[in-house]
């Protein structure tokens, strides 16, 4: 992936309303005694309205009709906070957008957050891929690797992600992939229906963490994509503490199952205690 080593700076404002309605939403993929009404810490994924607007501009962001036999997914994102995201404040945002080299070659972009003084809030990383159709049917997913069984894990189950939730969340986040929305668009690629936004499943890991580990704060995410999500499901996670890395950071690596323990995305979550 190459990026533009200029970048592109815009400035935003995160209203706060909009990001508690955010954590609302997020925390809504729970029973009501898990809600924690608070700024998220993906609250970032409401610039994506911001980038894709830029996308426009040099087409990075397309989505392709589906009789062309392609189509956009959400490979990997990542989302390091370093400060918590203040409200209602001018804000800068410093884009990066991807190139391919290939039409394989995944492409997106990252992104900094800064204070007007330029210090860094917060960094996220968006990468997406376009496939064909037969690639896409082989997003299937995989089981839980062999060394773990899913009755070690520590876990807690979704409410069903309908698409009305999923609708809300576009509304915020800005992602206008008709894959989420739109049930004839998904299955020309041999979908039953649309798929969950992957933000939106990035976005259930701050509350995830907050009913297994309350006691600890969402520092870093890394999260691998590997299958659909079919919007109208659950979807349970499952929860392994790792050891430490070289700096003495807790993490964990959260499973998002589906039907059958598949693993629709991996999560590596870095952790401390506030």
């Amino acid at each position: 992936m190459v990026q533009n080593p200029k970048g592109e700076q815009r400035s935003v404002t995160f209203p706060a309303n909009q990001c508690l309605r955010l954590g609302h939403l997020f925390a809504g993929l729970f029973s009501p005694a898990l809600k924690v009404f608070k700024v998220p810490f993906t609250a970032p994924v409401l610039g994506l309205a911001l980038a894709s607007s830029a996308s426009q501009e040099t087409g990075l962001l397309r989505f392709p009709p589906a009789e062309d036999g392609k189509i956009t997914v959400h490979d990997y994102q990542a989302i390091q906070r370093f400060h918590a995201l203040p409200c209602d404040r001018q804000l800068g945002i410093i884009m990066h957008l991807a190139t391919q080299q290939k039409p394989s070659d995944p492409f997106g972009f990252s992104a900094d957050i800064c204070r007007p003084d330029q210090s860094v809030i917060c960094k996220f990383q968006t990468r997406l891929r376009t496939l064909d159709t037969a690639d896409f049917k082989r997003m299937r997913g995989t089981g839980l690797p062999r060394n773990i069984a899913a009755t070690e894990l520590q876990t807690v189950t979704s409410a069903v992600i309908d698409a009305g939730l999923v609708a809300n969340y576009i509304a915020l986040g800005g992602d206008d992939n008709p894959l989420h929305v739109d049930d004839i668009y998904a299955q020309a690629y041999g979908l039953e229906r649309a798929i969950v936004p992957g933000m939106l499943l990035v976005g259930a890991l701050e509350t995830v963490v907050d009913h297994l580990l309350p006691e600890h704060r969402v520092d870093e995410v890394r999260v691998r994509f590997l299958a659909p999500v079919l919007v109208g499901t659950r979807v349970r996670f499952g929860l392994q503490m790792k050891s430490p890395d070289g700096q003495n950071t807790e993490r964990a690596r959260i499973f998002a199952l589906t039907q059958g323990d598949i693993v629709a995305a991996i999560a590596d979550v870095f952790l401390s205690r506030p």
